[in-house]
């Protein structure tokens, strides 16, 4: 089986609008003498690759500790939208997982059109 991997890191994935950068503080090192290396870190939980759950769109939706993992592994459709709009995608079959590359933002009525055609789970590596 092959895997894809289309996260992006913490640091290096562009931020959405009203989020704010990253800081990862070193609380303990051993370079300054400490036993041991410790580190916080603070982020907005919309940083770099992440599930929103059904509650993030949703007033009465699950929340993510809620939503089964089955979701989000198995057998995927990776996707290279380019310019190309969500009606030419083809129906999900057996595979209900779309891994998407794109470098827009995926409309209301786009994400309605890929529900309709049986996927029931949507990454995809833009904002």
């Amino acid at each position: 089986m092959k895997i894809f991997d289309i996260s992006r890191g913490i640091f290096s994935a562009p931020l959405y609008p009203g989020t704010e950068s990253p800081v990862l503080r070193r609380l303990k090192d051993i370079g300054r003498g400490d036993e041991y290396n410790l580190s916080s870190l603070a982020f907005d939980l919309h940083t770099a690759s992440h599930a929103d759950a059904e509650s993030h769109f949703l007033p009465d939706g699950r929340t993510i500790d809620l939503m089964p993992l089955q979701g989000y592994v198995g057998l995927c459709r990776v996707a290279d939208m380019g310019l190309r709009v969500a009606a030419d995608l083809p129906n999900a079959r057996e595979r209900k997982i779309l891994l998407l590359k794109t470098s827009r933002p995926l409309s209301t009525g786009e994400c309605r059109e890929i529900i309709a055609k049986g996927y029931e789970t949507l990454g995809c590596d833009s904002l």
